[in-house]
C-alpha cells in the first residue's frame, strides 16, 4: 500500500494574510481552540504543505530540544488509557519556539508544525486532518541534548531520518507490529540516541544543510499532499540505488519491487526475495 505523508502548517489567525483569513472555512481551515495556559480562545488556520521538505527544511538548523508523549483514547469518553490507546509526540524546537506534532495513523504519517503556544493548544484537540481527537492524556516530557546525556538532534536530522531509514522500512499497518505506538517508540529511540545515527542520515543531513537558504515564511498553501510511497518521499531521481538496500526493502515488503528500477526487477535474487515475502 502507498502510505501518505500529510504535512500541515498551523498558524495563529492574526499571522495569516487577509485573503486566506477571509477564505478560511470553519472546521476545515479555521479552528477555534482553547489555550489551557491562559484560558483564552485561539483562532488557528491550518494549511497543507506539499511534502516534508516544504514543511521542515526551512527550519533545518534548529535543534529539537525536548519531546512530550501524549496518549489518545480510542473511545470518545474520558478514561485512563489502558492497553488500547494511540500515541502521538510533540517535539519542541529551540526550547518550544516551534512545536512539531508527529504520529502514524493507519497508513498515514501525519506531521504538523507551528509556533509553540498555538501548537500546544491545537495538537491536543485536532489531528492534521482536522478531525477532533478523542480524550488525550499527557505522559512524560523528555529533554534532549548533550546536557541531558542524549545526542544533539536538529530538524535536519529528523527530516533525514523520516525520508531515509524510517521510509525504507515502513510496514503496512498492523495492530500488533506496525501501529502508531510502534512509530512513536522508533522516533523516541532515534531522538534519545538508543537507535544510532545511520550513516545515511548523516549524509542526508549534510545535504539538507547545504541546500540554498529559503525564505522561512511558510505561510503559503500547498495544493496537495505527498502521495508517493513513504520510502520514496525523496525526489524520483534519488530512489534507492544500492542493491543491498533494495534487497532489504523487498524482503520486508515484497510489493515494493514494482517501484524498483528495471535493473533490480531483473535481478534473480531480488525477485525471489520479493516473491517469497509476498
Amino acid at each position: 500500500l502507498a502510505a501518505r505523508a500529510l504535512c500541515v502548517q498551523v498558524e495563529h489567525e492574526k499571522r495569516v494574510d487577509l485573503e486566506r483569513r477571509v477564505g478560511a472555512v470553519p472546521n476545515l481551515d479555521l479552528f477555534l481552540v482553547h489555550d489551557a495556559s491562559t484560558g483564552a480562545e485561539i483562532r488557528c488556520v491550518k494549511s497543507d504543505r506539499e511534502n516534508l521538505d516544504a514543511l521542515l527544511a526551512p527550519h533545518a538548523r534548529r535543534n529539537v530540544t525536548a519531546y512530550w508523549e501524549f496518549r489518545q483514547s480510542v473511545w470518545d469518553f474520558p478514561m485512563e488509557p489502558g492497553l488500547l490507546y494511540h500515541t502521538f509526540l510533540l517535539l519542541e524546537v529551540d526550547g518550544g519556539e516551534l512545536v512539531i506534532c508527529t504520529e502514524r495513523f493507519s497508513e498515514h504519517l501525519e506531521i504538523m508544525l507551528g509556533e509553540g503556544d498555538v501548537m500546544q493548544a491545537f495538537a491536543g484537540t485536532f489531528r492534521a486532518t482536522g478531525d477532533r481527537r478523542c480524550p488525550v492524556s499527557a505522559q512524560m516530557r523528555f529533554e534532549l541534548g548533550p546536557k541531558f546525556g542524549t545526542p544533539r538532534r536538529t530538524v535536519a536530522d529528523l527530516l533525514a531520518w523520516l525520508c531515509g531509514p524510517l521510509a525504507r522500512t515502513w510496514q503496512s499497518y498492523c495492530f500488533f507490529s506496525a501501529n502508531g505506538n510502534h512509530y512513536a517508540q522508533e522516533l523516541q529511540g532515534f531522538l534519545e540516541g538508543t537507535i544510532p545515527m545511520h550513516t545515511e542520515v548523516e549524509t542526508r543531513t549534510h545535504s539538507i544543510l547545504r541546500a540554498p537558504p529559503e525564505d522561512s515564511d511558510i505561510c503559503c498553501i500547498a495544493p496537495r499532499i505527498n502521495s508517493r510511497p513513504l520510502w520514496f518521499l525523496e525526489p524520483e531521481d534519488e530512489r534507492v540505488t544500492d542493491r543491498m538496500d533494495v534487497l532489504s526493502i523487498v524482503q520486508a515488503r515484497g510489493e515494493a519491487l514494482q517501484q524498483a528500477s528495471e535493473e533490480f526487477r531483473r535481478d534473480r535474487s531480488i525477485v525471489l526475495a520479493a516473491v517469497t515475502q509476498s
